[in-house]
């Protein structure tokens, strides 16, 4: 898993009925991947998962808040900062990775191999 901010094309806030609803793009969010939604237009904090008052119940893809956000806009911009499961970018960059730490490891090994028939050579020319 990883942690990302979503951008306001990933959810809609509805400030008069307490509502944070979430699309699908990625995929079922469950409550315990929710970590802080921040009202970042008033500077106010709506959602800490580890905080009273500041919880929330999830429903489908709605989470209601907490937190009375009833005064809020519903156009006022947030933070929302949660875990997604890893996507297939990450595998693959992580493949890659190994594939790049075998070339280095192999390009070692060779750099000692032409560092020992440099010795040699040296040797055989005196």
């Amino acid at each position: 898993m990883e942690k990302v901010i979503l951008d306001s094309t990933n959810y809609s806030f509805d400030a008069s009925a307490k509502t944070v609803t979430f699309t699908q793009s990625y995929g079922a969010v469950e409550l315990n991947h929710i970590l802080l939604i921040t009202n970042v237009t008033d500077n106010v904090i709506i959602y800490n998962f580890g905080c009273a008052g500041y919880g929330g119940s999830m429903s489908s893809l709605t989470l209601t808040l907490d937190y009375d956000t009833t005064s809020m806009a519903d156009t006022d911009d947030l933070q929302v900062v949660l875990y997604v499961e890893s996507t297939e970018n990450d595998s693959n960059m992580l493949k890659e990775l190994e594939v790049q730490s075998e070339t280095l490891s192999c390009l070692q090994n060779i750099l000692e191999e032409l560092k020992l028939n440099n010795k040699l050579i040296k040797e055989i020319l005196r």
